[in-house]
């Protein structure tokens, strides 16, 4: 192929091409695993600066390619298989880490955190990610008022709030924020705030809102099963990003 050609089977531009192969620019990760994702080439090679070579570890050839297309046709390799093979590697990097100390350990989930959020910038995963959780139905309906918004600007930013400066602080902003993604990782103090009379119905009871597992529905817990959809808005009193530098998904 052409440079251009080349660069627009890949997804960059053809100055990109041109510069990384007269070596005056590094090959980004990112555009490695584009080119691995287009060819089946090692992308370990040409983020090094290296040659390129075929999953075999031989310089790469039309060959290599030809046989990368047959291999992806008749690949018996799904997402099951994958997701046991990471799953393993996921709980033993989680144990490792655990047995080296709690400030390993909560390193290590960061780490995990960015290289997830990284992967799907990469590959623009994040659509497809979100796309998926509303249509199964993973969402949380959240009303905010602007100046909590405002208040912290890093989880507005998360939920793609865009703020109009003519927005009175007491409007109220509607969000459908999937559930399942890395958001749940952040700590986030937020209290539903009720009319009046279900405020007066509720005074007194101590409650906790766990958005990982359903409330129970028992009757200590049966008044704010009802009340929930009532909820006026969410006032949000705290919130702390666990990992950060990556663009947010919605």
């Amino acid at each position: 192929m052409t440079q251009p050609a080349f660069a627009n089977f890949v997804g960059c531009s053809a100055i990109t091409i041109q510069r990384i192969e007269n070596r005056t620019l590094k090959m980004s990760h990112s555009l490695a695993d584009r080119i691995l994702e287009a060819t089946g080439v090692n992308p370990r090679e040409l983020a090094a600066g290296r040659k390129a070579v075929d999953a075999d570890g031989n310089v790469y050839t039309k060959k290599s390619y030809e046989d990368y297309k047959k291999w992806l046709e008749y690949s018996h390799h799904s997402k099951g298989y994958y997701h046991y093979h990471l799953v393993r590697y996921v709980e033993l990097l989680l144990i490792s880490s655990e047995r080296a100390g709690k400030a390993r350990l909560h390193s290590v989930v960061a780490a995990l955190q960015n290289a997830f959020a990284k992967t799907a910038e990469d590959f623009d995963l994040k659509k497809g990610i979100i796309g998926f959780l509303i249509e199964n139905g993973h969402v949380r309906k959240r009303a905010y008022l602007v100046r909590d918004l405002r208040k912290f600007p890093e989880y507005a930013r998360r939920l793609e709030f865009k703020d109009n400066k003519r927005f009175k602080p007491t409007k109220k902003i509607s969000f459908d924020i999937p559930v399942g993604w890395l958001l749940d990782f952040d700590l986030l103090h937020e209290q539903p705030m009720f009319p009046k009379d279900i405020e007066k119905k509720l005074a007194g009871k101590d409650y906790v809102i766990d958005f990982n597992r359903p409330i129970p529905n028992t009757p200590e817990f049966k008044d704010l099963n009802e009340a929930l959809p009532k909820v006026l808005y969410w006032k949000i009193s705290k919130f702390v990003p666990t990992f950060s530098g990556l663009k947010a998904h919605g």
